[in-house]
């Protein structure tokens, strides 16, 4: 009987160390999937479509980690393939190729209606990248959509001491 009691409390203790272990691993993933880093261009280009959705009246969007990723496979398609058309995510996309910043493909999409609207659309999350081609070339894609659950602030990029 006392081995069973002895057997049952460490039960009940490796129970507790599990449980603890798995709540401190579970908040820590938790607090790493809040943060998303991100290129300075792709920040520079969330940030200046919530400055012009803030001159123009809309809310600002919030970052979402699958239209980032999604901006970013579709960058990565448009440069190595060198095709330049829109992706099929299903969502509102503008797409740009050419321009040598995220300040010029800003400049150039609110200079167009269609991709004006996207920017200061009805939308609240976005993603952004881009990407060089082998000729040089910068492709650029914003993605946006409305009632994403994976809402993350933008870390950074930290340059790499080899570059």
């Amino acid at each position: 009987m006392q081995s069973s009691v002895r057997a049952r409390s460490l039960g009940i203790r490796f129970a507790v160390a599990a449980a603890t272990l798995a709540a401190t691993l579970f908040t820590a993933e938790a607090v790493q999937a809040k943060e998303f880093v991100a290129h300075r261009a792709e920040r520079t280009v969330i940030d200046r479509t919530n400055a012009e959705r803030a001159r123009f009246g809309p809310k600002p969007l919030k970052a979402s980690a699958r239209l980032m990723n999604q901006a970013r496979r579709h960058a990565q398609w448009m440069a190595s393939s060198g095709n330049f058309r829109h992706g099929s995510d299903g969502v509102a996309e503008n797409i740009a190729w050419g321009q040598n910043s995220s300040d010029d493909a800003i400049g150039d999409w609110m200079n167009s209606s269609g991709h004006r609207a996207n920017i200061l659309g009805g939308y609240t999350h976005m993603g952004a990248s881009w990407a060089r081609g082998n000729d040089g070339r910068l492709y650029w894609v914003q993605q946006f959509s409305s009632g994403e659950s994976d809402e993350v602030e933008l870390a950074e990029q930290k340059p790499n001491k080899a570059s």
